[in-house]
């Protein structure tokens, strides 16, 4: 299923607030869960390694670079919420970086398969829903 595509995690940012300035934060990445969490433990990310953030009601992409810092969250309005699947990225490889059909980004893969070499070669991508 949804684990040939790799780990990812996904991140809800809420502004509860009732007033009219949107939540404006930022992520440190490689993402990290403390306490009963640590199986989703990243390992400490290099200078060099990059990001894709996928933003599920809006449907937006970004690529981010640890070299920049942390990634800027903006534009999060009072009583509304921003959910991002956040996934490294496998250089070489084709990567679902998220998806609109559930709000895990990714659960509903039943299965991903990969067929061929990467490069300059033929390469098919198998995906099967389960919805």
């Amino acid at each position: 299923g949804a684990a040939s595509l790799g780990s990812w995690h996904v991140i809800g940012l809420f502004n509860w607030t009732d007033g009219s300035d949107p939540l404006e934060t930022t992520l440190k990445l490689p993402v990290v869960a403390p306490g009963i969490f640590d199986l989703f433990v990243e390992d400490v990310a290099a200078k060099s390694d990059e990001w894709h953030i996928f933003e599920f009601w809006s449907g937006t992409y970004r690529q981010h670079a640890a070299s920049f810092g942390e990634f800027p969250v903006v534009g999060v309005p009072p009583r509304g919420c921003s959910l991002l699947a956040v996934r490294r990225v496998r250089r070489g490889h084709p990567q679902l970086v998220g998806s609109d059909v559930h709000v895990s980004c990714g659960l509903e893969v039943q299965s991903w398969s990969e067929n061929g070499t990467y490069g300059l070669s033929k390469k098919t991508i198998e995906i099967s829903l389960s919805v």
